[in-house]
């Protein structure tokens, strides 16, 4: 088998440090950029933090999802409305965010839009955008939920 036509390369310990980067490709001053990399990645701490590590408030967004959004999301993909036919999907909608204290809810903004306004003092605004409308496909997964558009 052709190893290093697959770029895999066989060194042994009775090899030189020459046929070594012959083998590998790997010179001198390649192994001073990986290091430098592997250095740079450990310093801002990406190589150090463990990548599943979970946030303080994901306990809370799970015990949301389990109350009330896993069941929020069923039914907005089993009942899919058309771009400009939103309508019962836009009444949910409206109902959900009036549903959080505080929130000022527009219905019918551009036809079947929605929004949803949270004021919390001075400060930036920050926006959020959803598409509400489902696509004309029949879904053949065969799961429970299925799309019935």
């Amino acid at each position: 088998m052709n190893f290093q036509r697959l770029g895999i390369a066989l060194t042994g310990a009775h090899d030189s440090v020459e046929d070594r980067q012959e083998k590998t490709g790997i010179t001198g001053e390649s192994k001073m950029i990986k290091k430098a990399i592997v250095g740079a990645l450990l310093a801002s701490g990406l190589l150090g933090t463990p990548a599943a590590a979970q946030p303080d408030y994901a306990d809370s967004i799970k015990a949301d999802y389990d109350k009330s959004l896993a069941s929020l999301w069923d039914h907005f993909h089993r009942n899919p409305e058309l771009s400009f036919r939103e309508f019962k999907t836009a009444a949910r909608m409206a109902q959900e965010l009036r549903a959080v204290p505080g929130m000022v809810v527009t219905e019918k903004v551009g036809g079947t839009g929605v929004v949803g306004m949270l004021k919390n003092g001075d400060g930036p605004v920050v926006l959020m955008r959803a598409d509400m409308d489902g696509l004309p496909v029949q879904e053949r997964s065969g799961l429970a939920n299925a799309s019935t558009v």
